[in-house]
């Protein structure tokens, strides 16, 4: 029998003290209520339940849930052992709250703890601890459903979900739909698994319309945020926070934390990841199923300290492209901070191993405690996943900001891959900025492709050596390879110039030439200072007065 507990009914006669219970099905109460007043909630020890941590609790919880009808809430107020999956079928508005513990004991290796079945609406679960079998060969998952159901307008937030192998999965990858769910506020430790279909800490799998923010998720065995198989999804992942992703089983794989794949229309922003493995961040077509990876805006987000030497942001499919790709992918405004100290030769933060209408901009890169040789801050094109230079086409990396705290190796802040260095795709990188990276651009092959927009602004300081004084000589920098022949000089700002002066020339480019830039003593014809060799695309050099 449902009951409620009230203060006072309105029209009532005499005022109740707050103590009593009332039955819902009398009918000189229920009458006197209007139904906007009626809360009804129900407990699993109504049900017979033990709730003590020891007894199966299974088919009281079960029944329990079965008796919920539209506006009820489950209150799971103790410690609750269950040996099989609590299925929630056809139902719509209602909720399972309270500060209560369910834990899978002895349950099967597929078994969920809240199962969705059938066709659900407004389902929220909340405020609850929820624990798996601790089994790093099962697929139990704490939330979640088959494909094939019909599901939205779902909440799931303010859970402590631990020692299972899927957290919480809105799934209609085969078939089924999810529409609409908040993911929000949840904490996520030791996600077990590394194969597929466990390992997961949230899931969206042909799902719409979800937003995920404001989760915690630690050491998850294979990905802590895997957004697949959602074309035109609209999802939202903001504000969550990543930390020791496969910290226990890394292998040096790519097995990001998070994952945007055969995906449109996702945002990816404000999101922090610390001391995560086997790469942060992977966006990338599949092309087994036909489909693109496409208009994904990722912005904002911090990534610090990789765990070891693979890279941060992976973006194209790991295999040589046909009819599908990864397109119309915006990198804005991240924070890449790597501590080389703890661990040393780290490869670039961003591998674009295959892809066209790409677009990094405005992020910061920053390496500290330089000891051993630097890499590039971006890898652009990978020729072993390339058949030709279409499939690397339209990406432009523009206004990036990298700094080291020492200098090491001969590594470019970008590197370009020898099929875009010959070939014929159009690439844009201009107005970066990388203080103590021995070089601005290096190519893997002699650059010929007449489509490659360098520019840059530079400040960069040359000894000049032996120039003489008073005479406004200027030291010679030299251009080749360029599509026409050419020399420009670089004056200082002043004419007054002591032997062996050390100033700031700054190049301005213009022309869309592809050069090499380097500093040339007019005395001796020597490049001096001999390491100090950059690659720009130049029409002009300016004298920089700044």
């Amino acid at each position: 029998m449902t009951t409620i507990k009230i203060s006072q009914l309105p029209d009532a006669t005499t005022p109740l003290t707050g103590d009593e219970v009332i039955p819902l099905d009398q009918a000189n109460v229920t009458k006197k209520v209007p139904s906007s007043f009626l809360i009804s909630s129900v407990t699993p020890e109504q049900f017979g339940a033990a709730g003590d941590g020891v007894t199966d609790d299974t088919t009281a919880i079960q029944a329990a849930i079965n008796s919920l009808v539209a506006g009820d809430t489950l209150l799971f107020r103790n410690n609750y052992k269950v040996t099989a999956s609590l299925t929630i079928t056809d139902k719509s508005r209602i909720r399972l709250t309270r500060k209560g513990r369910v834990f899978l004991s002895g349950a099967a290796s597929g078994a969920y703890i809240f199962q969705l079945v059938g066709t659900c609406d407004e389902i929220e679960i909340d405020s609850m601890t929820l624990v798996g079998d601790n089994n790093s060969g099962y697929t139990q998952t704490a939330i979640g459903c088959n494909s094939g159901q019909t599901i939205s307008n779902t909440r799931f937030h303010d859970l402590n979900i631990s020692n299972i192998n899927v957290g919480i999965a809105h799934n209609a990858n085969l078939s089924g739909s999810w529409t609409k769910g908040f993911c929000y506020s949840n904490s996520f430790k030791d996600i077990l698994g590394t194969v597929s279909g466990s390992g997961y800490g949230i899931l969206m799998a042909k799902a719409t319309q979800i937003t995920v923010t404001e989760n915690v998720l630690d050491n998850c065995g294979r990905h802590s945020i895997y957004q697949g198989a959602g074309q035109n999804c609209n999802n939202l992942i903001a504000n969550n926070v990543i930390v020791n992703h496969r910290s226990t089983v890394a292998d040096g794989s790519f097995r990001a934390a998070a994952v945007i794949a055969r995906s449109s229309d996702v945002t990816f922003t404000g999101n922090k990841f610390y001391n995560c493995y086997d790469c942060c961040l992977e966006i990338a077509h599949v092309t087994a199923d036909t489909v693109n990876c496409s208009n994904i805006l990722v912005e904002g987000n911090s990534f610090t300290n990789r765990g070891n030497a693979v890279h941060t942001i992976l973006i194209g499919e790991q295999l040589t492209p046909t009819s599908y790709s990864t397109n119309y992918v915006n990198i804005f405004n991240n924070t890449f901070d790597d501590d080389l100290g703890v661990t040393a030769a780290l490869p670039p933060n961003i591998y674009i191993l295959n892809g066209t209408n790409i677009t990094i901009e405005s992020n910061r890169f920053i390496r500290r405690n330089v000891t051993t040789s630097l890499s590039a801050c971006v890898l652009y094109g990978d020729n072993t996943y390339l058949s030709s230079s279409t499939q690397l086409n339209n990406c432009s990396i523009r206004n990036n900001f990298a700094t080291a705290d020492g200098t090491a190796g001969t590594a470019g802040f970008v590197t370009v891959c020898s099929t875009g260095a010959t070939g014929t795709n159009v690439y844009y990188v201009k107005d970066n900025y990388a203080q103590n990276w021995p070089k601005l651009v290096e190519w893997d092959a002699t650059p010929t492709n007449p489509n490659s927009f360098l520019k840059f602004r530079i400040a960069v300081t040359y000894d000049f050596g032996s120039i003489p004084a008073n005479t406004g000589a200027a030291a010679t920098v030299a251009v080749d390879g360029c599509k026409r022949t050419s020399a420009v000089r670089a004056r200082p700002q002043y004419s007054l110039i002591s032997s062996n002066t050390m100033f700031s020339a700054y190049a301005k480019d213009d022309a869309d030439n592809l050069v090499a830039l380097q500093a040339v003593n007019v005395t001796t014809g020597a490049i001096d200072p001999p390491s100090q060799s950059f690659l720009i695309d130049i029409e002009d050099v300016e004298p920089y007065y700044g």
